[in-house]
């Protein structure tokens, strides 16, 4: 046990050792979360038009789900997907950033046990300081497992959709710069 502060001039005694079920439940989670961005790094490479090993180059420098599916609406608009369906797209981009919010606070938190209990210990100042020791139970864990499993179902559903409706990219452009021959 080390003794870590909570407040100024508070301490409280605390082991960063939590139970094994929240370490699987945090793996299932990172699991989850992790193919549904390979889901969507797939379908950037196949709306782009370009070989898979490629289109890994590019993707895997797109550090989160919210930029992936940024970069995913803009390749529908370059296609001119129906606006309706980017609509709809877009009301499941604003679930999967809300779903990323409370995936990050359980896979990047610290996890520790206080008096037998684990607990996540929450800092973040997005506007306003959280500084709190947050409980949360195996049952939050498995209800986020299953709406990561939900969402990217959701996902695969308007993917189908979409792919079934998106023009081929137009043809390629010259480039809009002089090109110097060498």
């Amino acid at each position: 046990m080390s003794t870590s502060p909570t407040a100024p001039g508070e301490t409280f005694d605390v082991s960063f050792h939590v139970s094994r079920r929240i370490y699987e439940r945090i793996g299932r989670v990172s699991n989850a979360w992790s193919q549904l961005e390979r889901f969507i790094d797939i379908e950037i490479w196949y709306f782009s038009e370009i070989r898979d090993e490629v289109g890994a180059c590019i993707t895997a420098h797109l550090q989160s789900a919210e930029r992936r599916l940024q970069c995913l609406v803009a390749i529908f608009r370059l296609r001119k997907v129906d606006d309706k369906l980017i609509k709809e797209f877009h009301k499941l981009v604003e679930s999967i950033s809300d779903m990323a919010r409370q995936r990050n606070r359980i896979i990047h938190d610290p996890w520790i046990n206080t008096q037998g209990k684990d607990h996540r210990w929450e800092i973040t100042a997005n506007r306003t300081l959280v500084m709190d020791i947050k409980d949360q139970t195996m049952s939050d864990l498995d209800t986020l497992i299953r709406k990561i499993a939900k969402i990217t179902e959701d996902y695969h559903n308007i993917i189908q959709r979409i792919r079934a409706t998106a023009p081929r990219l137009p043809g390629t452009s010259p480039p809009s710069w002089p090109v110097q021959s060498q």
